[in-house]
């Protein structure tokens, strides 16, 4: 599925300065591992989307 290549993600902020291991996370980092049972999950309670197109034709032509 999606993301099945990566082991994990680290964020760091844009002040965050590494200087050792970071294996003790403070403030302004944050590492994700993707899970596809967790992305399942997520993507099962996004209700789906009713568009109607008309809705996008009569909004472009106030523009």
């Amino acid at each position: 599925m999606i993301f099945t290549d990566i082991a994990a993600v680290v964020y760091l902020d844009a002040d965050t300065i590494v200087v050792k291991n970071i294996d003790r996370l403070n403030s302004g980092v944050m590492v994700v591992e993707p899970s596809e049972e967790h992305f399942n999950d997520m993507v099962s309670k996004v209700p789906e989307p009713t568009v109607n197109h008309t809705d996008f034709k009569e909004a472009s032509r106030t523009i």
